[in-house]
């Protein structure tokens, strides 16, 4: 059990309230905002090996003059690691470890997801005083929820030496708690080249809990709707069913690959994003580049994919993030971290997915294994989301690689892709 501490119960809270949503219906109109997501992860480990050797960025982006400028802001994206090893036996871990491919299956039932817009949530805003308020506002649709009203602050202290405003604290507010400060460490600000999103990244600490928490805000946007397209009806989209949201297909993607050195993981990682360049040939002109060091996975204008090989976390070997601007926009940032266990001695069991989902005999090499995991994260970044109906690179029963070896791709995944990226 988590130690409930301050910090812990306030983003408890910010996780309950995000992750409360309704039901989509076909007749529901296309949104003006995406939806909030927010993911919460446990792992064996110290959660800043995420951004060890990144480079970052403490320059805070806020003053006193520009920090209004702020305000209406929405939030779009959390993600919230926690180091579980002081929470989970080593019994229990390989418990989880050496579940069947088929209790997998069942525990990752594809989700429900909802265009209902979230935006009016969670709305920063400037206080009289200068704290940020993370401000929620219910409408009456909303599920109850012991969380409710939830406000979570942002406390900044100007910086001696330039006077910009760094986020020291923050704390969960609401009518049924008392308000509290936990201390953060800022590692990361940026903001997005277009000036409509930013993202804050910060460590916690407090007793044996550590947390590395990452925000992202987007510009709302009340006059424009995401678009929906009856084509897109056969397949799952990150917004939901036919919500047309992809990369701007007039710019080049490039997947920034960092500190990886390894000829059968580099040659893995290209082969992966290759299988998605090809058949997006004229469509989408999508890159990798070699880099030694990357800013870490919250910063909105850099691409990245990490290996990971300090610790495993729960139940799964790879994940992808995607955050969505506004409509004109659409997808604006993604980044792919693929998690190996560097103990382990055999190549293949190095990819714990190879074991536990029980493809060994449907891979030939670790570089498959890499390639069978970074194409189907990168399937996500693209904008395509689980597809359990059918055979694909983005579900998690890959029995057609036996019918198929070396051939990644599903034609389910060739049309989806390609009907998401029209010429």
């Amino acid at each position: 059990m988590l130690k409930k501490s301050k910090l812990y119960l306030a983003i408890a809270g910010l996780t309950l309230t995000l992750v409360t949503s309704c039901s989509p219906k076909n007749s529901d109109p296309a949104p003006h905002h995406p939806k909030v997501v927010n993911n919460t992860y446990f792992i064996n480990g110290d959660p800043r090996e995420l951004i060890a050797d990144s480079e970052l960025n403490t320059q805070s982006p806020f003053t006193s003059q520009n920090i209004k400028n702020f305000d209406g802001f929405y939030l779009t994206m959390a993600h919230i690691f926690v180091d579980k090893t002081k929470f989970e036996s080593a019994e229990e871990m390989a418990a989880q470890e050496t579940k069947s491919s088929e209790q997998l299956v069942r525990d990752r039932k594809a989700p429900e997801y909802s265009p209902v817009d979230h935006a009016e949530k969670y709305v920063w805003k400037t206080l009289h005083n200068g704290e940020v308020v993370l401000q929620t506002n219910n409408s009456q649709n909303d599920k109850p929820s012991m969380w409710r009203p939830l406000a979570l602050n942002f406390h900044f202290t100007p910086d001696i030496s330039d006077g910009r405003l760094q986020l020291k604290a923050i704390s969960s507010a609401s009518t049924n708690a008392v308000k509290s400060q936990s201390s953060v460490e800022i590692k990361h600000y940026s903001v997005h080249e277009s000036g409509n999103a930013f993202s804050l990244l910060f460590y916690a600490k407090e007793g044996d809990s550590k947390y590395l928490l990452s925000y992202w805000f987007t510009k709302r946007d009340n006059n424009t709707q995401f678009s929906r397209r009856e084509a897109l009806s056969p397949y799952t989209l990150i917004m939901g069913p036919k919500v047309d949201v992809h990369w701007p297909q007039k710019q080049k993607l490039t997947m920034q690959v960092c500190g990886v050195n390894q000829p059968e993981l580099l040659h893995g990682i290209k082969r992966g994003i290759n299988t998605w360049k090809t058949v997006l040939t004229n469509r989408l002109s999508l890159e990798t580049e070699i880099k030694s060091k990357c800013p870490p996975f919250s910063d909105l204008n850099t691409h990245t994919i990490r290996i990971i090989d300090k610790y495993k976390m729960m139940q799964t070997e790879g994940f992808a993030m995607d955050i969505v601007g506004r409509p004109e926009q659409g997808l604006i940032d993604g980044d792919i971290h693929l998690l190996i266990d560097a103990t382990t001695i055999s190549v293949l069991e190095n990819l714990t997915i190879a074991v536990r989902l029980e493809i060994s005999d449907k891979l030939k090499s670790f570089e498959d294994a890499i390639t069978l995991v970074i194409a189907h994260e990168m399937g996500h970044v693209l904008g395509l989301q689980h597809q359990y109906e059918s055979d694909s690179i983005m579900n998690y029963n890959w029995d057609y690689l036996k019918k198929q070896p070396g051939e990644f791709l599903t034609p389910y995944d060739r049309s989806a892709i390609q009907t998401l990226y029209t010429l």
